[in-house]
């Protein structure tokens, strides 16, 4: 059997291509011993893969973004989405992106991949970082659900659909 490691963001619904693939003995049946790493943090999957600590990452967008803004060469080979899982969850008061203005958003990560995406759709919309709005990172998806609505200062949050 040919050893491969994977590392992916916690247990979410995004992994079921794994656990089915698992479950099923469609990895034994190919040869491949597979060790499956489960991390909170986009961050940790990241540096996982790019210290080879792992061969392969499942995960979002975020850790290859993130690499290619850094320099990297990491790629994206495959996925089970046709495009970016994210949805921006407001406060009642909030009817459009200018409304977040003096606002503060919850993301999973102040360095991740996608949170250039939000000062990117954002600075679209008139507002700059850090003058017009604050960023808060929340952790991954579980936590950051749990923050948003635990924390009265926050008026929108970034979550995976």
């Amino acid at each position: 059997m040919t050893p491969i490691k994977v590392s992916t963001l916690s247990r979410n619904y995004l992994n079921l291509p794994l656990w089915v693939a698992e479950h099923r003995g469609m990895f034994r049946n190919e040869g491949l011993d597979v060790d499956i790493a489960y991390y909170e943090t986009i961050n940790t999957v990241y540096e996982e893969l790019r210290d080879g600590h792992v061969h392969f990452s499942r995960g979002t967008t975020e850790h290859v973004i993130l690499d290619r803004e850094q320099g990297g060469h990491q790629e994206i080979i495959g996925g089970n989405l046709n495009k970016l899982p994210f949805s921006l969850i407001g406060a009642k008061h909030i009817k459009s992106i200018e409304d977040l203005r003096g606002g503060t958003v919850g993301v999973s990560s102040l360095e991740a991949g996608s949170s250039s995406l939000i000062l990117k759709i954002f600075e679209a919309h008139g507002l700059t970082y850090p003058g017009d709005y604050r960023l808060l990172a929340c952790g991954p998806i579980l936590a950051r659900w749990e923050n948003c609505s635990r924390v009265r200062s926050m008026w929108a949050c970034k979550a995976c659909r």
